[in-house]
């Protein structure tokens, strides 16, 4: 069995791999066999590629001359250089300088370190790494950790036992002494992990050694010095400001690799626990991620904002299995929804501003899925090989339906109009609307509500961008169908990547056609956006994107017309009152027409305001009953003869609607004249 000393790279490293023909590199030695005497020594091994270890023997090292045998072994793509060291069970009196230089061209992650690799595990070492990153130097007091088959059994009736049980002692003795200089040193340099792993060695030699109560008290003679240390970390991790994810990492690695090795060690410190440390910096990294998150701007690069989620998944993921349930909801509430949020509105003003869908598609693709960003609960691609947390998907405003409703909306508008029918036709501006995505996403408006004439139009303004699918932008081939009243009205195909903005028209009267006239009625316009929709993963095929509800105002209804008085004395002033039953549905009568025509001469034509004038009473706000037209009439002797005195009377409404016209006659005295 043999140690491999390797160089590991537990970050980001890249090296050369088989043989480089760099001038003036070393020459290969292969496998190096050297004898280690009590005075010391040094053996240089050089690799195939032109790395070399140099391992120093100090004097006293060794107590007996010790063959070693080093020589280059095969690497992998996590290791940049490894060689085999034998016999695996040395242990060392006093450190061996070790010296690892990589050959020319080779460079090496900020966390890369020396490591001794056994059957077992391996061992990161404490190291110091050149400013170039191609050299690396460390200490060892050992090339493996004793195990049982190093511990000698002997027969009771070999002569020689005593000797060789004092020598068994000596050598017990030995590597105790050796294995807690070790552990002293790799407290002393915060290495925690590796300390935790020679204590378990430590009391594995010692049983084996029958030094049970020399293993207990070493135990209480250890534990001050580890509460010192750990309260040192701890001390550290209290004072340094967590403003990046970086630094949060830094200073909590080792407490919390501390407070593991006080635990196994059994020892009662009175420093804060690993969990309390984490939540007091969760709490001010919070803080500062959150103040960071507010500041981001719409105009940040979508990956940017991706790198952010993928960050504080991390850290939410770590508070949980820590047990720190009550930062979790901060974390959740500060960082993650905002975040999330945000992400949102990156996606949906890109897909406002360019028309460019997929951002938003992004948000749920089997993609950004496998990056480990579960933001939606149910993808509308096949993620089953896709391993992803659903604890904590609850937030409103990210949903798969929500992130739909955007593709849908973020590139759609339409203005909706009301036109009257008689005469010239005029738009009521009043009851026009508009509908469709806003700036903001979830913001869209998609219902409206208007009034207006049974014998109008209804006019619908489209601005409605077609579908691109995905990554490649694909247009979507799609439709958008009008429906009044459930029965399809119209159908206008896209045209490359829109619908035509052309206006679509809907004669009401057309499509009233059949029902009574006189009757007020509402009825929904519906616009359906008919689509592929990217296969489905935009959502149905077919989607109702917007519903207009509007109420239809009949015409005003006039029954007839009767006069106070059915003769007329010419040359005199007469008050004259004229009742009008009239019925109107719409209760908004607005102007009644009168014109008086004598001998079938029209010579005047009044327009009153039912509201306002003081001639007309009864007919504004009434859906029904008898409106009343009083007026002074006056015909001079100079019409003698002409006869009769007619009086025509119509209704106008708000829509420009106009009752059907009513008359009475007068017939007109002229008998007083000279």
């Amino acid at each position: 069995m043999s140690t491999m000393i390797v160089l590991a790279a537990t970050l980001v490293a890249c090296g050369p791999s088989g043989s480089v023909d760099v001038p003036g590199a070393p020459t290969p030695t292969g496998a190096v066999e050297a004898t280690v005497t009590p005075d010391g020594g040094s053996v240089r091994v050089v690799s195939d590629d032109g790395a070399i270890l140099d391992v120093t023997f100090p004097a006293g090292a060794v107590r007996d001359d010790t063959l070693v045998t080093i020589a280059p072994a095969a690497t992998d793509p996590d290791v940049l250089a490894r060689f085999s060291v034998a016999p695996a069970g040395l242990v060392f009196r006093r450190p061996v300088a070790v010296a690892l230089r990589l050959p020319s061209g080779a460079t090496s992650g900020e966390e890369s370190a020396l490591a001794l690799e056994v059957p077992s595990e391996p061992t990161v070492l404490p190291s110091a790494r050149s400013d170039d990153g191609r050299s690396f130097t460390a200490e060892v007091r050992f090339f493996a950790f004793p195990s049982a088959s190093d511990v000698e059994r002997f027969d009771a009736d070999d002569a020689r036992m005593a000797d060789r049980i004092a020598a068994f002692e000596a050598r017990c003795q030995d590597e105790i002494d050796i294995a807690a200089a070790t552990l002293e040193q790799y407290v002393e340099h915060y290495a925690f992990e590796d300390a935790l792993r020679l204590i378990g060695r430590v009391g594995f030699l010692l049983d084996r050694c029958a030094r049970y109560d020399e293993f207990h008290a070493w135990l209480d003679q250890a534990n001050p010095i580890v509460c010192a240390l750990y309260a040192d970390v701890v001390l550290v991790a209290t004072v340094v400001a967590v403003d990046t994810f970086k630094t949060f990492k830094r200073v909590m690695t080792p407490v919390t690799h501390g407070f593991s090795t006080v635990q196994a060690f059994d020892a009662k410190c009175e420093a804060p626990t690993a969990v309390e440390v984490f939540e007091d910096k969760y709490v001010q990294f919070i803080e500062f991620l959150s103040a960071r998150v507010n500041g981001l701007q719409f105009t940040a690069e979508y990956e940017e904002l991706l790198d952010e989620v993928r960050r504080v998944l991390r850290l939410r993921g770590m508070a949980e299995m820590l047990g720190a349930d009550n930062v979790v909801g901060l974390l959740e509430s500060k960082v993650i929804e905002p975040l999330m949020d945000l992400l949102r509105q990156r996606a949906y003003t890109e897909c406002v501003a360019t028309s460019d869908h997929y951002y938003l598609f992004g948000l749920f693709e089997s993609e950004f899925l496998q990056r480990r960003v579960p933001l939606v609960s149910q993808p509308p691609v096949d993620t089953q090989s896709i391993t992803r947390s659903t604890s904590w998907n609850t937030h409103a405003a990210y949903t798969d339906d929500a992130i739909r409703r955007d593709l849908q909306y973020c590139g759609t508008r339409l203005d909706l109009e009301v036109w009257s029918g008689a005469g010239v036709p005029t738009a009521f501006s009043e009851q026009a609307r508009s509908v469709g995505g806003t700036s903001s996403p979830g913001a869209e408006t998609v219902q409206a509500s208007s009034r207006g004439p049974r014998e109008g139009f209804l006019i619908l303004r489209p601005d409605i961008d077609v579908f691109r699918c995905g990554q490649s932008r694909t247009l979507d081939p799609q439709s958008l169908v009008v429906r009044f009243a459930g029965v399809e009205a119209h159908e206008v195909a896209a045209i490359g990547a829109s619908i035509p903005s052309q206006p679509i028209e809907l004669d009401l009267a057309e499509l009233l056609a059949g029902s009574d006239p006189k009757q007020k009625v509402t009825r929904t316009v519906e616009i359906v956006r008919e689509a592929d929709a990217c296969s489905g993963a935009y959502g149905a095929p077919s989607f109702t994107l917007f519903t207009w509800d509007v109420e239809l105002d009949p015409a005003p209804d006039l029954a007839s017309a009767t006069a106070s008085s059915s003769v007329l004395a010419a040359n005199q002033v007469t008050s004259m009152t004229f009742t009008l039953p009239f019925e109107d549905q719409g209760a908004n009568v607005r102007t009644l027409i009168v014109e008086v025509a004598l001998g079938g001469t029209v010579f005047v034509r009044l327009e009153d305001d039912v509201a306002s004038s003081a001639s007309t009473t009864g007919f504004a706000g009434e859906t029904q009953g008898e409106g009343t037209f009083t007026d002074d009439v006056h015909i001079g002797c100079s019409e003698a003869g002409r006869n009769p005195l007619s009086f025509r009377f119509h209704l106008v409404d708000e829509f420009e609607q106009e009752s059907s016209t009513v008359s009475t006659d007068v017939t007109v005295d002229y008998s007083g004249c000279p």
